[in-house]
């Protein structure tokens, strides 16, 4: 794995303009450690790449605590507050999200190729990462209270995600239970319809 500075610079200009997109450089940190604790890895050009971008975000921080006179600005606690109401809320916002934009199955098959990932032992590290990723922002979107603004646009950040997931599973269940024919004839049908 490599870990160009580019990375880790983008998400910390991402996390000043969204501080949300912190929990994708908080999450790459975690991978970088991993990588350099487990694996030996580029030890040195890590922690250099992580001390750089943890600057950007440790001199946003001291600006806003002067500016604010808070860690965060106003409107961050006023959308993100936590708490017992905020999971309700959040619970109904995930929940109503996965029903009303009908994204259950595919939920659903990206949970069987996460567990297909993790089962396989040269992909195992992929799935570990992605579950973790995937299951900290619906974490964090049930722990803010979700959003008061319809079609569920804080599952966007994940969404590539789980679909790539998903694909995996349907391919894992298709593999399963032996319809490759089955999957040859729905291309041949689609390319038919397109090109009539």
């Amino acid at each position: 794995v490599d870990y160009p500075l580019r990375t880790f610079l983008i998400l910390a200009a991402a996390t000043i303009v969204r501080p949300d997109s912190g929990l994708f450089l908080l999450l790459f940190s975690v991978a970088a450690i991993r990588d350099a604790i487990v694996l030996r890895q580029e030890r040195a050009k890590i922690i250099r790449v992580m001390l750089i971008s943890g600057s950007i975000i440790a001199a946003m921080l001291l600006a806003q605590k002067i500016y604010y006179g808070d860690w965060l600005p106003n409107t961050f606690y006023l959308k993100a507050t936590g708490g017992a109401k905020s999971i309700y809320w959040g619970w109904k916002y995930f929940i109503r999200g996965l029903v009303d934009v009908g994204i259950i199955p595919i939920f659903v098959f990206a949970a069987i190729g996460i567990i297909e990932w993790i089962c396989k032992r040269n992909t195992r590290d992929k799935g570990i990462v992605v579950a973790i990723i995937v299951l900290v922002w619906l974490g964090y979107i049930i722990w803010t209270g979700g959003d008061s603004i319809p079609h569920s646009r804080f599952f966007l950040p994940v969404l590539p995600l789980v679909f790539i997931c998903g694909a995996n599973g349907l391919k894992t269940i298709m593999n399963i239970f032996q319809m490759d024919d089955f999957l040859l004839d729905v291309k041949t049908v689609s390319y038919t319809h397109l090109t009539l």
